[in-house]
């Protein structure tokens, strides 16, 4: 059974120049896609976020937050999306509870994730998406791949008790 990036990462070998993405008037490729993906799944994993690391997206449904998905993935990671109309508070009490390593987002988004990590005792790195040179890291297939069976992202409840509750969701539920 092959897990999504895999699929993505096939998909991009066999039709490289197909559509993947649209957004607004932007159109990316599998190829590209996949290759945007490799890199930043090489910088995560310089960061420290391979293994089952926890990578937060702060980013509105955007080609980053794609890249940002599936590079979490290829590095072994497990990305917690992060909708950046959810309160402060509720943010902190979402981070507090997943522990990232790091949280990707926009040059516009930052402050509000920096304010949201503030009182955590471990702030994960807040890193802008335009800060990362994604040439600067290898295309070349990464070989972290997990199994079917870990984690790939975190969903969390509405959290009608109080508090949100982090829902592990496994690569072979993603399929």
């Amino acid at each position: 059974m092959r897990l999504l990036h895999q699929l993505v990462e096939h998909t991009a070998r066999i039709q490289p120049d197909t559509v993947a993405i649209v957004d607004g008037g932007a159109k990316v490729g599998y190829a590209e896609l996949d290759r945007a993906a490799t890199q930043l799944g090489r910088f995560l994993l310089d960061s420290g976020a391979g293994g089952g690391g926890r990578v937060g997206i702060f980013a509105p449904r955007s080609i980053d937050a794609i890249v940002a998905m599936l590079g979490t993935l290829k590095a072994g990671g497990v990305y917690v999306p992060l909708d950046p109309r959810t309160p402060t508070k509720r943010l902190a009490a979402m981070l507090s509870v997943c522990e990232p390593t790091c949280v990707l987002t926009t040059d516009n988004l930052a402050p509000t994730a920096s304010s949201a990590t503030l009182d955590l005792s471990s702030r994960p790195k807040i890193r802008s998406f335009s800060d990362i040179d994604l040439a600067a890291f290898p295309d070349e297939p990464i070989d972290a791949s997990p199994n079917g069976h870990n984690d790939a992202y975190i969903l969390f409840t509405s959290g009608s008790t109080g508090t949100p509750k982090a829902v592990p969701i496994g690569h072979h539920n993603v399929l």
